[in-house]
């Protein structure tokens, strides 16, 4: 039985719909949904990060562990997580990573996800994941395990979406 192809938004829509966010939202909202947007990540994964899981590493740069491997996050994206996560930890980046692994940042900033969903996400999370993995696949990430370790991506997720690419 043939299913439909998963609907995704184009990576410059995906880009575009960022681009409001940033305009017309705070930081911390704008954060969670570049988590989302670009990230692969699931509302409630993002929402509920914790701090042991965000860390800067030796050079100094912010590094995001959204699943089984670090990423490092743009800077222009990394002074905004900075900037909210030393409001509700001050000594972040200073102590052991391990002692913030109960921590959590966008609870203290947004009181319900699925307000925050309807509201920023335009109630679009599901599409927004799919559309962020879809880019990093049209970016040449084609790597089935490193999207899932990156991303998080489940493989029938990614065999989906690999339908929707062009064959030589």
């Amino acid at each position: 039985k043939r299913r439909p192809p998963p609907q995704v938004l184009r990576p410059q829509e995906l880009a575009l719909f960022l681009a409001d966010v940033r305009e017309l939202s705070s930081d911390h909202e704008y954060v969670l949904a570049w988590m989302v947007c670009r990230l692969g990540m699931t509302a409630r994964h993002a929402y509920n990060i914790t701090l042991d899981r965000i860390r800067l590493n030796d050079s100094g740069r912010t590094v995001l562990r959204p699943a089984q491997v670090w990423v490092e996050v743009p800077a222009r994206v990394a002074g905004q997580f900075s900037k909210i996560i030393r409001a509700v930890e001050p000594s972040w980046g200073s102590v052991d990573p391990d002692s913030l692994r109960f921590v959590t940042v966008f609870d203290h900033y947004i009181r319900n996800l699925d307000a925050f969903s309807a509201k920023v996400l335009q109630g679009r999370t599901r599409l927004l994941r799919a559309s962020a993995i879809y880019a990093a696949m049209l970016n040449g990430r084609l790597d089935r395990v490193t999207l899932h370790h990156t991303m998080g991506a489940s493989m029938p997720m990614i065999l989906q979406l690999e339908r929707l690419l062009a064959v030589d």
